[in-house]
């Protein structure tokens, strides 16, 4: 029998020093999201959110120069194996202990978790909550393979009650068919970038590229210049860059009014292949808007 399918997780985490992020998972048996819990097993794949404002040296510590913000989900990492006791029902807290220990231990105390140590850890106010029934029985995955992923939470578009679960079922990969999608790699969508450029004659500053993909990973970016300044052959560059090989090309015009434009509110002009929400696909759509200067945008 071959091996099956990953399945695709999300990691909803509400503390301030999730310092298990990518390494491990756990949960207790009363856990809401049992459905979830229950199917995810070894090589599936978790993406990782963290749902509050965690320390600024925290997420550079995950994302290097990758510009992560509360609102993205900030790494990906693949199920090692999962821990449900012995006869699959689970283990106690001292056990669960020691396994965290076991996991965490290069971890806690350096880093943005310096000065913590397991006790620390666990004594965050979602955890030692979780922690005060001695009844309860525990469950573990561990978690490898981590590494910086950013893309922006509300391009998924998950309903606010399945933002206060801890662990959601995605429809599939977020990084497209075998990881190659748009919001794989920022440094990789760099080189891409240089090289398309290189193949053009074109020369762009390194700084102005890395500034501009990063505004396009995190939603928008709007070119500005005088005609024939080269927005539009940035805009199709940083759209490929990032994975969408024939990206919507559409050039403003005076009879769209600003609201059209700046705040979104498409008019019949551009329909819904302009809108924001994310297709089946799961896909991103990068949009460049071309010599805006004929928009008017005083005011906006």
């Amino acid at each position: 029998m071959g091996a099956r399918e990953p399945r695709y997780f999300l990691e909803i985490n509400g503390t301030d020093f999730p310092c298990h992020l990518g390494r491990a998972l756990w949960w207790h048996d009363r856990s809401s999201d049992r459905k979830a819990l229950d199917e995810i097993d070894a090589g599936d794949v978790v993406f990782h959110y963290v749902a509050r404002k965690v320390d600024s040296g925290f997420l550079k510590e995950i994302c290097g120069d990758l510009n992560c913000h509360r609102s993205m989900i900030i790494m990906r990492s693949r199920v090692k194996r999962v821990d449900r006791g012995t006869n699959g029902s689970g283990f106690d807290a001292n056990d669960l202990r020691s396994k965290l220990n076991s996991v965490l231990g290069g971890v806690l105390g350096r880093g943005p978790c310096a000065g913590m140590d397991l006790d620390g850890y666990l004594d965050q106010e979602l955890y030692r909550e979780a922690l005060k029934d001695p009844h309860r029985l525990y469950f573990m995955a561990e978690l490898e393979d981590a590494r910086p992923f950013t893309r922006e939470l509300r391009d998924l578009g998950l309903s606010s009650a399945k933002l206060r679960r801890y662990l959601v079922r995605l429809e599939g990969d977020l990084a497209g068919p075998e990881g190659t999608g748009p919001a794989r790699d920022l440094k990789g969508a760099i080189e891409a970038l240089r090289r398309s450029a290189d193949e053009r004659g074109l020369v762009l500053d390194e700084g102005l590229l890395r500034r501009v993909l990063v505004a396009a990973w995190r939603g928008n970016v709007l070119l500005t210049g005088p005609p024939g300044s080269g927005k539009s052959t940035l805009a199709e560059l940083v759209a490929a860059a990032l994975g969408d090989e024939r990206p919507l090309r559409a050039t403003a015009n005076a009879l769209w009014f600003r609201r059209d434009v700046i705040k979104r509110q498409t008019s019949p002009l551009l329909g819904a292949g302009y809108s924001r929400p994310v297709g089946r696909s799961g896909r991103l759509l990068n949009r460049a808007l071309s010599e805006c200067s004929v928009a008017p945008v005083k005011g906006a």
